[in-house]
């Protein structure tokens, strides 16, 4: 279990940028830190898990669990594909990824949560120890006498079988309380669990672009994070028939700079920073703190999350700079 309960004091501090729009007044992404998708393939063969006759990942232990979802962490989509395409897996992220370029209405149980949705197959499955894991939209069930007949009665709503858990997903509720230093009186959900500002949109190159500033606290009966992060969105054709609607898209550049006041574990209250930047991706996000533990522990619980976002759509928009709070 990684446990986080250190009290840093920290300062909100404001970017300032000033240039005119071409990427190169902004300077170079630096190397990231993440792992390559070589070391991945080799975690994948030697962190302790093997994938069942039914298609999910049975892990060794909690251990085992957090060396994989904590190695995807930050990991862009294409590392975590390569990933799962190289120990032959359809997970749950994926399939979502898949929904999100057609036509169809959908809840994804772990939007934002890539990481976790890598290492949980297509219907909503996977396994610490004897223990099997069945996630829906609004719940965790957990089978912990590890009988596999059991999936189905809980994969169809129907959890009243003798040893399975039930654990609420918690998608804490934060809100926008001030941007720029005013006070805002209204917000609404960008997506499961945030609230969020959608930025006005930006036309060039010719089509419809925007993005959406986010802070979240999510927490699953083995996992939870809490953070912010960058959104890129562009009104795009898709699906089966080509229909426009608001779709992933590239941020050409984001940089985070904040705080986060939480607690977990403990009375007393937890002040992380949040910084994160990045160039030509379809999210920019930071991680203040994660937990692997045995369910029910406990759970992160934000008291607020305050952040300076700086952003550029792409190179016909303007660069924006922007400080939100967000509360419970």
């Amino acid at each position: 279990m990684k446990l986080k309960n250190s009290i840093f004091g920290l300062a909100l501090m404001g970017v300032l940028f000033v240039g005119c729009n071409k990427q190169s007044d902004i300077g170079f992404a630096p190397e990231s830190d993440g792992l390559t998708e070589s070391e991945l393939s080799t975690l994948a063969r030697t962190s302790g898990f093997t994938i069942t006759e039914k298609g999910y990942i049975r892990f060794d232990d909690l251990a085992s669990f957090q060396a994989v979802v904590g190695s995807l962490d930050n990991e862009e989509d294409s590392v975590i594909a390569a990933w799962e395409s190289s120990i032959g897996f359809s997970s749950l992220r994926a399939k979502f990824a898949a929904l999100a370029e057609t036509d169809e209405e959908y809840l994804n149980p772990v939007e934002g949560v890539d990481n976790f949705g890598a290492v949980i197959n297509q219907d909503g499955v996977f396994a610490i120890g004897d223990t099997i894991h069945v996630v829906t939209y609004e719940k965790e069930y957990l089978i912990t006498d590890g009988d596999e007949s059991k999936i189905a009665n809980v994969t169809s709503q129907n959890a009243s079988s003798q040893n399975v858990e039930t654990f609420n997903i918690e998608r804490t509720p934060l809100r926008v309380a001030e941007i720029d230093g005013a006070p805002f009186m209204s917000a609404f959900a960008t997506w499961s669990g945030t609230k969020g500002v959608t930025e006005p949109e930006c036309t060039a190159p010719g089509r419809r672009e925007r993005v959406v500033l986010e802070a979240f606290a999510n927490n699953y009966a083995s996992y939870g994070k809490i953070g912010a992060r960058i959104k890129g969105e562009a009104y795009r054709k898709g699906g089966l028939f080509g229909s426009k609607k608001w779709r992933d898209d590239e941020v050409q550049y984001g940089k985070m700079q904040g705080v986060a006041k939480y607690y977990y574990a403990a009375p007393d209250p937890i002040m992380k920073s949040i910084w994160a930047e990045g160039w030509d991706k379809e999210q920019i996000r930071n991680i203040v703190d994660e937990y692997y533990t045995t369910p029910f522990y406990s759970s992160f619980d934000a008291e607020f999350i305050e952040v300076t976002y700086t952003y550029r759509k792409n190179t016909g928009c303007p660069l924006v700079t922007k400080t939100i709070k967000f509360v419970k």
